[in-house]
């Protein structure tokens, strides 16, 4: 049984027993209003009576609910019924539409990098690199991978 399920069984079990307790209390009034003179016990009468009702409308909610539940469970199933190659097209095509970041990686053999490249999806970005600070190179980057950006989105650079 799912948690969910497990949850509104056990609510309703808390309800009828709400429900009960409510029964006893509105018999207890009773009882009272029929032994002693006046109706004394009218408050206690009208409280069990609410409890009983309370408990009557949470059942009530509690079904709506289940049914509204069953019928979202319904649709998301008929929903996942595409076929997985489209949802495969849609996951490409959104992938695609972002720029994937990774760290620049140093190229060269010596210990003075010349030139950085920068992985960005399918091509790189080559930075000289020579003594310039760091922020500079990073502008660098952010104004080349703009200018990609609106080029795939067809504006001019």
């Amino acid at each position: 049984m799912k948690p969910a399920k497990q949850l509104g069984f056990l609510a309703k079990i808390v309800s009828y027993v709400v429900q009960a307790i409510g029964w006893l209390i509105r018999a207890l009034g009773k009882a009272i209003n029929w032994l002693l003179p006046g109706n004394p016990a009218n408050g206690l009468v009208k409280f069990g009576q609410n409890m009983i009702d309370q408990a009557k409308a949470a059942r009530k909610a509690m079904d709506a609910t289940n049914k509204a539940t069953e019928a979202t469970e319904r649709m998301t199933a008929s929903l996942s019924n595409v076929p997985s190659g489209y949802r495969l097209l849609q996951l490409r095509q959104y992938e695609a539409s972002r720029p994937q970041y990774r760290r620049a990686v140093p190229v060269g053999g010596t210990t003075q990098t010349t030139h950085t490249t920068y992985q960005m999806g399918q091509g790189a970005i080559v930075v000289q690199a020579g003594n310039r600070p760091v922020r500079e190179l990073v502008n660098e980057i952010e104004a080349e991978l703009e200018r990609r950006r609106r080029a795939m989105q067809g504006a001019t650079a």
